[in-house]
This record gives C-alpha cells, sequence and structure tokens, in this order.
C-alpha cells in the first residue's frame, strides 16, 4: 500500500477540521462580528429610505436556446441598503445600514435593531441572515471535506466499496 492512499484522505480530513473551526470561531474580526459584539441594545425602527449610492446591481443570465443560435436574456437584481430611523436615549437618529440587503424591505416598514450605546449610529437590522452566512458555509465546507477525506480513506483501506 502506498503512502498516497492513506496522505490524499488524511490531508483532507486535517483540511477540513481547519476549516470547520474557523467556521466555528468565526472568520476573523471582520466588520459584521465587530457589529454584534459592540451591538448591545435593542429597539425599534422604520424604513425611512434607501441609499442609492449603496446599491449594489447583479445580473442573472437566462440562457434561451434556438435552433441555429442562441439567445442571452439578461435580469438584474438590485440590492439597496435601507435607511433606518430610530430612537435611543430620547435621540432620534437616521442611518444608512452598512451593506446592501437581499431582503426586500419597504418605506414605513418597522425593522428590530440592535445598537451601539456608545455610537447608535453603528447598528444591525436583527434577522438579516447575512450575519451568520459566511461562518455558516466554512463549517459546511469544513464538514464535506472531513466527510470525503473518511470515505476515501475507508475506500482506499478497503473497509468500503468492495
Amino acid at each position: 500500500m502506498s503512502l498516497d492512499v492513506i496522505l490524499i484522505p488524511v490531508v483532507l480530513i486535517g483540511m477540513g477540521a481547519l476549516i470547520l473551526a474557523i467556521g466555528l470561531k468565526g472568520l476573523g474580526n471582520d466588520r459584521t462580528k465587530l457589529f454584534i459584539k459592540r451591538c448591545t441594545k435593542q429597539t425599534n425602527g422604520v424604513i425611512d429610505g434607501f441609499d442609492a449610492e449603496k446599491a449594489l446591481v447583479r445580473k442573472n443570465r437566462d440562457y434561451y436556446y434556438y435552433e441555429k443560435y442562441q439567445k442571452t436574456k439578461i435580469k438584474s437584481t438590485t440590492y439597496t441598503a435601507p435607511i433606518v430611523k430610530f430612537t435611543a436615549d430620547n435621540v432620534e437618529y437616521r442611518a444608512t445600514y452598512f451593506r446592501p440587503m437581499e431582503k426586500r424591505l419597504n418605506i414605513g416598514q418597522k425593522v428590530n435593531v440592535q445598537f451601539n450605546p456608545e455610537n447608535p449610529y453603528e447598528y444591525i437590522i436583527i434577522g438579516d441572515r447575512y450575519l451568520h452566512t459566511n461562518s455558516m458555509s466554512a463549517q459546511s465546507t469544513g464538514i464535506l471535506l472531513i466527510a470525503l477525506g473518511i470515505f476515501l480513506l475507508l475506500m482506499n483501506l478497503g473497509i468500503i466499496g468492495k
């Protein structure tokens, strides 16, 4: 039995464990993680508009095939950064969210916000799926690499796949 038979699965398991650990710990001190740590007070807010300068446009392509040629239809999706108005310590704040959101919000819609008491302009909208997506992706990738490594190891050792 050659070294490759065991080395490749062990490397995959090790890489998977490392990526899983990073996902469980969080992906560094990114802006979102710091927001969550500093934003300790909650209040209610209302969507007061959208920041046009922070709009993000993503293009989706749909391909339609005809007999002699291909035609591409391009649709675009616009993600907007909401402006939220809320009151903290009897002072009214109106601030743009730190990133464009996928979720469609409407002007006048009520949202729950969690803000930094030392700087209320720093806040997160409770329920924003983006806040946990990055670490969940790393966890899933780590688990898949570990499972693939174990499968290859068992297959190479002849325990499964006979």
